[in-house]
């Protein structure tokens, strides 16, 4: 797969998780288990990024990548497209230097 093809896909599934880990914030507020509610976006991007997430190295990379995500809360999906955008890059910047 081209470079830019494959950042430009990561960078989506980046964003799908986030919108994703939002609205599993929000219903964790309404309902304690939402487990049966995450979509594993983050195997998916493991996978491209050449990380796998089951690798106990790795473990360490997949709970920064975790924290990331949570500060989706404090976005406004609704205004915040922007913001949306700026934390997928910084994602995925963190995830491509784990790559090296």
């Amino acid at each position: 797969m081209r470079k830019k093809k494959k950042q430009r896909l990561v960078l989506s599934m980046i964003q799908d998780d986030l919108v994703n880990t939002k609205l599993l914030i929000i219903l964790d507020q309404l309902s304690p288990d939402t487990a049966y509610y995450c979509l594993n976006i983050s195997s998916n991007i493991f996978e491209l990024m050449g990380l796998d997430k089951d690798n106990p190295k790795n473990e360490r990379i997949y709970e920064q990548y975790l924290r990331y995500c949570k500060k989706v809360h404090r976005i406004d999906l609704k205004n915040g497209r922007k913001k949306l955008e700026d934390l997928a890059k910084k994602i995925y910047a963190f995830l491509c230097l784990q790559n090296l």
